[in-house]
This record gives structure tokens, C-alpha cells and sequence, in this order.
């Protein structure tokens, strides 16, 4: 299961109008519930990250959203496992049930709520950990031409989504090294970015497609968390599910396996370029009597002659 189209709609809002369109017992329960965080330790004994603290308070904020006119102790349990069930990796799936849980146990332990269940109840909603094993295993399916395509015609209005595809599918960036990918780091004028890649400062050209798409959208390199690239991230194709267009998710090692599939390496100068012809040029040596034609990058040596 999917989010819906509504839902995907409401997740576009602004946090704060979201916010303010809950119940005003919701709205308390989930501002204390973020102070509430700030106060408690993982099951490891450490400090929540500010980083995990919003990833919980995204996940509830989207949970209450969906509550309509009606309060969170009067959900029934039942209602539950759709929310849940919209995650297909399991993961992801058990990391949201873990912040239901840690909200409704806000609510019963410090704030006295009554619910209409128990919180233990909620623990029947986590994977078990063979069932997680197979779903990190799970092998990475490299997207097809059309794939492709149809993701960058239809986030053609969404540059945010459009951006974090093309830094994964062009130049292989994680979550770590996307959240670098903002003003400060960016050179307008060459086009260069400077970012940490293994330890190592390392700077990279980036191509007219996203070159482009940055100067007519200077807000996509305003800073956001590694959360929010990744929700980003995982809703590239839930509009193309819901318009029948794609029926899988799309997945980091996803991207991984088609980047793998369709970027050659140059034989001169070693990097990689996609397998489209304006990426590549024809050259001929004069010292070669048989007169054979080689395959280069067109941007480096094909233009300095290799």
C-alpha cells in the first residue's frame, strides 16, 4: 500500500500549517510530545539526535494529520495497521511503528491519558527480525530507460525531488554527502560543488541538466537535514504508483543498480559519464596508420585531444 494522494498532498505542507490544522488537544500533546524527546534516551542509553527527533515527530505529525476532527486517545488500534502498512521496507515500517509508540507512551506515562488500548499492543506491528533480514537483502533492481523518463517528467514541477534523484543518479551522493549539497558549497558561476566524500574534500562539476535546474531554483540548496533528503527520497515514485504509471518503489540501491548499468567509464580520462551521445565523441589519432575511430568523453578528452 501507497500513501494516497491526499496524504502525499498534506506531507508537502509546511510543518507549521500542519500543525495548526490538528485538534487543539493533538497540537499540545504533539509540541510537549518534542520537548518530551529532548528529556529521554535511546534504548542504547544516549540522547536522541536532533536528527532522530524530527524523524519521530514527522512520522506522528503525519499520523495525527490523518485524525481529521478526532483526538489521539480515541483512535481505535485497528486503525493503525494501513498507516503502517504504507511502508514497504520493513526497516522502515518497524522504525515507524517504534515512534507510534514512543507517542503513545508519552501520552499514558506523562501525560495520564486513558486509551482505548494498550500501548504494549502496538509491539504487534513490529517485523520480526528473519522477516528484516530479508527485506535489507532484498536485490537491487536497476530502473529501466522509461523508468527514468517518466520520473523526470512527471517531479518536472517538484525541483526539490527532481535534485535528489539526479545528485544520486549522476554522481552516486548518500544521504551524507546530498546534505552538503547547499549554497555555501556551490560555486553559481563554475558550477562546482565542494563537498566530504570518504573523509576527503573533494569537488565536482555538476552537468547543464542540473546546473540549469539550480539556477532556476535557487531554494533547492537552502540546508536540510539527511531526514529530509530521505523522505525526499522516498517518495520519488509514490505519484507515479498512484497514476498506475510505476508499480514499485524506488529505492537508494535502486538507483545504485541503474547508475552501475548505465554509466561507462572513459578509457582516457577514467571518469564516469551516462551512456547518451552528448556525453561522448568520436576521435582519431594522427599517428594511427589503421585509422581507427575511439570512444571518449566528449567534455575532457575529446576536447584536449587525447
Amino acid at each position: 500500500m501507497v500513501k494516497s494522494v491526499s496524504e502525499a498532498i498534506k506531507a508537502k505542507l509546511p510543518e507549521q500549517k500542519r500543525i495548526e490544522k490538528l485538534t487543539t488537544i493533538n497540537r499540545n500533546w504533539f509540541l510537549e510530545f518534542g520537548e518530551w524527546l529532548k528529556t529521554r534516551t535511546s534504548r542504547r542509553g544516549k540522547p536522541y539526535s536532533p536528527e532522530t527527533i524530527s524523524q519521530m515527530r514527522n512520522v506522528v505529525l503525519n499520523r495525527l494529520s490523518n485524525f481529521g476532527k478526532t483526538n489521539a486517545n480515541e483512535i481505535p488500534i485497528e486503525s493503525f495497521e494501513s498507516f503502517f502498512n504504507q511502508e514497504r521496507r520493513l526497516t522502515t515500517r518497524n522504525n515507524k511503528v517504534n515512534h507510534i509508540i514512543a507517542f503513545y507512551t508519552f501520552l499514558s506515562e506523562e501525560k495520564k491519558v486513558d486509551l482505548p488500548f494498550e500501548v504494549t499492543e502496538l509491539n504487534r506491528h513490529i517485523r520480526k527480525k528473519e522477516e528484516l533480514t530479508n527485506d535489507l537483502e532484498g536485490a537491487a533492481k536497476a530502473l529501466t530507460i522509461e523508468e527514468i523518463i517518466l520520473i523526470r517528467n512527471h517531479l518536472i514541477n517538484d525541483p526539490r525531488r527532481l535534485f535528489v534523484f539526479e545528485m544520486v543518479y549522476q554522481y552516486g551522493l548518500n544521504l551524507g554527502e546530498l546534505s552538503q549539497c547547499v549554497e555555501q558549497n556551490y560555486d553559481f558561476n563554475t558550477g562546482i560543488f565542494k563537498i566530504k566524500r570518504n573523509r576527503k574534500l573533494e569537488e565536482f562539476h555538476v552537468n547543464a541538466r542540473i546546473s540549469n535546474l539550480i539556477n532556476e531554483n535557487r531554494f533547492i540548496l537552502k540546508p536540510i537535514a539527511k531526514t529530509g533528503s530521505q523522505d525526499r527520497f522516498k517518495t520519488l515514485g509514490v505519484i507515479l504508483q498512484e497514476k498506475g504509471l510505476m508499480n514499485k518503489t524506488v529505492r537508494w540501491k535502486d538507483i545504485e543498480k541503474t547508475r552501475e548499468r548505465n554509466f561507462f567509464r572513459c578509457p582516457g580520462c577514467e571518469k564516469l559519464y551516462e551512456n547518451t551521445p552528448d556525453n561522448w565523441a568520436l576521435i582519431q589519432h594522427e599517428i594511427d596508420e589503421h585509422k581507427t575511430k575511439w570512444i571518449v568523453c566528449r567534455s575532457t578528452c575529446a576536447v584536449t585531444g587525447v
